[in-house]
């Protein structure tokens, strides 16, 4: 309402985006296609927008066919995901599938942010793979791996699973505060272990403390956070 008596060129981005939505479902397609929809809002906006769509797409029962580089926004407003590479299809799935259970370092990568790191086999049996990941010995629950001791396998560990406590703490593997980045609910840590650049993220940061660039602490790695990477899964055309 109000708005009745407005050219296009008098709306906002968000508004137009409205209208032709509007445009769009009122004669009840069987199908909608979506690309890059929320592209030119900002972030705020694309976030209620993507909840007016999702709750549009379940209420009217239309089957969306939505394209669009965000991550976030696709694990928030879809049923299922396919990620492509280059025009085929490298997985398809729920988003907790792909992002739990990624088949390939391209995926890990493209679904959220994500450590991808080597590990060396240490023993496999009924309870799963052991490894020793950045001097930590860790079994991982996969009864499925394909893997023999001895052998170097790559492993996606989530920034959020992995454990950040003070030096002082006396366990766990130690490591170097780079930079740091405060975000309200979270602080998102860059942290140098021998080598690598770990990306680690802790919740509530204000009731727990955060840790100032060039603090040393200490790293634990839950071992239901790590998956084992199985190689690169065979693309399809779709």
């Amino acid at each position: 309402q109000g708005y009745e008596r407005q050219f296009p060129n008098q709306l906002s981005g968000g508004e137009q985006q409205r209208v032709a939505l509007a445009r769009a479902i009122v004669i009840r397609p069987r199908e909608l296609l979506f690309d890059e929809p929320l592209s030119n809002l900002d972030a705020k906006l694309r976030v209620h927008m993507r909840g007016e769509l999702r709750e549009l797409q379940k209420r009217l029962s239309i089957t969306a066919v939505y394209v669009t580089h965000d991550q976030e926004e696709a694990m928030a407003i879809s049923d299922r995901i396919a990620v492509m590479h280059q025009g085929a299809i490298v997985q398809e799935g729920t988003a907790e599938d792909l992002y739990r259970r990624p088949s390939s370092e391209f995926v890990a990568q493209f679904i959220g942010r994500t450590n991808l790191l080597s590990a060396r086999v240490l023993a496999v049996g009924a309870a799963g793979v052991e490894v020793e990941l950045a001097s930590q010995r860790i079994r991982v629950p996969d009864e499925t791996a394909r893997v023999a001791a001895g052998e170097t396998v790559r492993v996606v560990v989530r920034p959020e699973v992995i454990n950040v406590y003070a030096a002082e703490s006396g366990s766990g593997v130690p490591g170097t505060i780079v930079s740091r980045t405060f975000l309200g609910e979270k602080a998102e840590y860059q942290v140098q272990v021998g080598a690598e650049i770990l990306q680690v993220t802790s919740y509530d940061p204000v009731r727990r403390g955060t840790f100032a660039p060039g603090q040393q602490v200490r790293l634990s790695f839950p071992a239901e956070g790590i998956q084992l990477l199985r190689g690169e899964a065979q693309c399809r055309r779709p």
